[in-house]
């Protein structure tokens, strides 16, 4: 599924936001672990809404004995 979250310019834009918002800081001072954190929560935010539906289609398709109807 496309997400113009994965356009490079825009997660670069939010892993740059994520670094001030967290961090207070601008990317080119953020720390290595920084930045890993940052980019981490640019891709959970880029697949949440996807992730979520997964979840709720997985959980209708599950039957009364607990294994999954797909």
């Amino acid at each position: 599924m496309y997400s113009k979250r994965f356009e490079k310019e825009t997660f670069k834009n939010d892993v740059k936001e994520n670094v001030r918002t967290l961090y207070r800081k601008e990317i080119e001072e953020a720390t290595p672990q920084q930045i890993f954190q940052a980019v981490s929560y640019a891709v959970k935010e880029a697949i949440v809404d996807d992730w979520l539906a997964t979840q709720k289609t997985y959980e209708k398709e599950v039957t009364a004995d607990g294994k999954a109807d797909i």
